[in-house]
């Protein structure tokens, strides 16, 4: 049988090559997705006894609603050490853009690294929850002493050339301290949520006992005893809340267990950078899955008009004696050779794009996704295609009547004919337009976030990070003269961030001093004076603050006080506002700028002068000498700062980085939308070659009779704008509701609009008839005498 199947698709070339083309390019994306979701899903899952490891993370319950934070306070990790001995907790803090020293014993020279993220300070029973693997040392002896540090093998091959080399010598942090190498732990896989690279013993730095002081850099996991589950422990909280935290403050917080399996998946809460919805994960399954109905409908199509040339073949067979069940069985195991060949297709195809597509679909460089799971898949996807996309020709075929076979003279309503493949293709495109509507929206969507007005200038801000010591504040104003002094520099601002960042402070506060605090919290900015003429920042009413050391006196924005119920920024100067029990006045109102990115609302904000905070001096710099500036400020922060890693990045740059989830699904919706519309032309190709079987003799009749050959080309393509046009007013609704749900997660949204959907039917149909036309002037161009020839 192998043989004959084999000979059979070697004369139907044509044929074999679309099929197996247009399941291969399914098949293919179909596996990338499948390796996104598996890796997706993956992350953490190599811990054990993972079931039972948890994040404490914190919500405040607001008049707006519920807030969340997965955060922890200082106080937290130790009071629950101290309250529930028998399960084990550990707190972890994060200390991102770290600088680390390496001093060669031999030369005495020095490198600097700067260590964007993965510098933590935790202690041992942190590794007593988390099963990450020690090539030297144990958490109890590697993380016991202060000024004690662990170091990732990748990390230590970078720093020491060896990571043997690496253990008992010392490494400098932040310029300020000296740390022994006295543990090295498996570089972290690519699917955990813990970027561990440096860690530094908890011992290292002093703690706070504060339970108001919350950041997301700090973080506290449990890991709960074999005879507690998550629901008994949480229900020892609120009583535990009472006793141990409200007898201390008055912040309204309270905590709750986030399942490690949830780590990765939760939106309300951060996670390092590496978090993804599962909603996304869905969306990328039912992607894949229409582009496999969307090959599946291509083969039906493609097969039924391929099964009408035999069908003498057929007649034959049953003559001869063929059960339905055996041509049923011939034709399912042609339709699983036929995948197999295409599912090795898709294989190559995959591995050799795989590193071009990386980018798109977020797997890491030195993650393999090829394992055993890929053949058991493949096999899987071949054998559920051979059941739904062979189950129809099948019937088809085993139904035909022997004398009708013989004769060519097979009934086209067989099984629902015609009207179940033009079905089939109503599916095909309206899959297609679901998709064009989709990526359309989805792009314009990515546009707006890129040209939307943010309420301050980002244009050529450079953004350069500067010591935070003691030290080196006293040399901020000298600093700040010699940049200013630069020709390339325009401007010059010192301040803990840009405008628009990730990096916020929050706080409660009280108003006018009242005795109960405001019902929401505010986001709280420092900075010089010279911010608001750098940013472009606009005052709606008063002043801007003034130059100082500490703060003095606040500006804020006008959410701020539209949340207050002022609306007139006038009448919203000279008012007070409290914040840890020291009360400022307000002296100015600042037009509202988007602090955030524009996924979320404007925040009620505070911005401050403290000297203490400054983080980051921005410099706006003349955009036609960008290399000039970069090597002039690279100079002086030099000359003051020569023991300090000089780092910068330009703000358009960082404003863009917050849409990389976009900018990926709009990559993705692009490629997959792409493969759709050509599968679905494949399929049209199909019927359209079925059509032209069956109208044989007519389409001979009507030249005989005088009909050219764009009266053909229009007898085919009529019926078939049809379809798209049915296609189109099914797919238009479906796709505006998805959309629409996709949009209202975002705070700024364009409107869906009119033309999105013209250009969705008018691309639509211009592909579809340009895939008609082709097929159908083949049929038009032939011999009107060898069709109408006596069979």
């Amino acid at each position: 049988m192998l043989k004959e199947i084999t000979r059979s698709l070697i004369r139907s070339r044509e044929y074999a090559l679309i099929n197996i083309l247009g399941l291969a390019i399914s098949i293919s994306a179909c596996l990338v997705l499948f390796y996104v979701i598996r890796f997706e899903l993956s992350f953490d899952a190599f811990h054990k006894d993972r079931e039972r490891i948890y994040r404490v993370v914190t919500f405040v319950e607001r008049p707006e609603g519920v807030e969340h934070d997965e955060g922890a306070p200082e106080a937290l990790s130790e009071a629950m050490k101290l309250n529930f001995p028998t399960h084990t907790v550990a707190a972890i803090l994060s200390n991102p853009n770290s600088q680390i020293d390496i001093r060669d014993e031999k030369t005495n020279e020095e490198t600097m690294y700067r260590e964007d993220q993965g510098v933590f300070y935790t202690e041992p029973s942190f590794f007593q929850i988390f099963s990450f693997e020690w090539l030297h040392g144990t958490p109890q002896q590697a993380l016991a002493e202060p000024n004690s540090v662990v170091l990732d093998q990748q990390t230590a091959d970078k720093y020491f050339g060896d990571w043997h080399n690496a253990i008992g010598k010392s490494i400098e942090y932040r310029n300020t301290t000296m740390l022994k190498v006295t543990g090295i732990i498996k570089t972290v896989p690519a699917n955990s949520d813990f970027p561990l690279k440096v860690i530094l013993s908890r011992e290292s730095r002093e703690w706070g006992n504060s339970w108001t002081d919350v950041t997301s850099r700090l973080q506290c996991y449990i890991k709960l005893d074999e005879h507690t589950s998550e629901e008994e422990f949480e229900a020892q909280l609120p009583a535990w809340e009472k006793k141990h935290v409200r007898d201390e403050s008055d912040y309204a917080a309270h905590y709750s267990l986030q399942p490690l399996s949830d780590l990765h998946f939760d939106t309300r809460y951060g996670n390092y950078g590496k978090r993804v919805s599962k909603e996304s994960l869905m969306a990328m399954g039912i992607i894949g899955l229409l582009l496999i109905i969307t090959a599946s409908i291509n083969f039906v199509n493609l097969a039924v008009a391929q099964v009408l040339k035999k069908t003498r073949d057929i007649g034959i067979r049953k003559v001869l004696g063929s059960r339905r069940w055996q041509l049923s069985v011939r034709f399912f195991s042609e339709t699983f050779l036929v995948l197999l060949i295409a599912s090795g297709v898709a294989f190559t195809m995959t591995e050799a794009m795989l590193p071009m597509l990386r980018p798109y679909v977020n797997l890491p460089a030195g993650y393999d996704p090829v394992t055993i799971e890929v053949p058991v898949f493949l096999l899987l996807l071949c054998l559920g295609l051979t059941f739904l996309s062979g189950s129809y020709p099948a019937l088809v075929m085993s139904n035909f009547k022997a004398v009708h076979a013989l004769k060519s003279k097979i009934v086209t309503q067989t099984a629902g004919g015609m009207s179940i493949r033009k079905g089939l293709v109503v599916v095909q495109f309206f899959i297609a337009q679901v998709l064009i509507i989709g990526t359309l929206i989805v792009i314009d969507q990515l546009e707006y976030f890129r040209t939307a007005p943010l309420g301050f200038n980002k244009e050529s801000i450079m953004m350069v990070p500067v010591p935070t010591d003691s030290v080196s504040r006293t040399k901020v104003g000298a600093l700040r003269n010699e940049l200013s002094n630069l020709v390339e520099v325009t401007d010059v601002a010192f301040g803990f961030g840009a405008p628009q960042s990730s990096n916020n402070r929050r706080s409660d506060f009280r108003f006018d001093g009242a005795v109960n605090e405001a019902p929401f919290e505010v986001n709280m900015k420092y900075a010089d004076p010279d911010y608001y003429k750098t940013f472009g920042l606009t005052l709606a009413a008063g002043r801007s603050h003034q130059l100082s050391d500490t703060v003095r006196e606040y500006v804020v924005n006008e959410t701020f006080l539209n949340k207050l119920g002022i609306t007139d920024p006038e009448k919203g100067l000279g008012h007070t506002i409290t914040i840890n029990n020291v009360t400022l006045p307000i002296v100015g109102v600042v037009n509202d700028f988007h602090g955030l990115s524009l996924k979320l609302a404007i925040e009620p904000l505070v911005i401050m002068c403290d000297s203490r905070e400054y983080r980051t001096v921005s410099l706006r710099i003349d955009p036609a000498r960008p290399e000039s500036a970069i090597e002039n400020v690279r100079k002086i922060y030099a000359s003051f700062f020569p023991e300090s890693y000089f780092q910068f990045r330009f703000l358009e740059e960082s404003i863009t980085n917050q849409y990389r989830q976009e900018e990926r699904l709009a990559g993705m919706t692009r490629i997959f939308t792409g493969l759709a519309i050509f599968i679905s032309c494949l399929g049209l190709y199909g019927l359209i070659s079925f059509m032209a079987v069956q109208k044989t003799k007519e389409i001979g009749i009507r030249k005989v009779l005088g009909a050219n050959v764009a009266d053909i080309v229009i007898l085919f393509s009529k019926e078939f704008v049809v379809l798209v046009l049915i296609a189109f007013a099914a797919a238009a609704p479906v796709a505006w509701y998805l959309i629409s749900d996709w949009l209202n997660g975002f705070a700024n949204r364009v409107d869906i609009k009119t033309w999105t959907f013209a250009i969705a039917i008018g691309l639509s149909l211009a592909i579809s008839i340009t895939t008609i036309g082709f097929r159908s002037f083949r049929a038009a161009i032939a011999n009107p005498v060898d069709s109408l020839r006596d069979d």
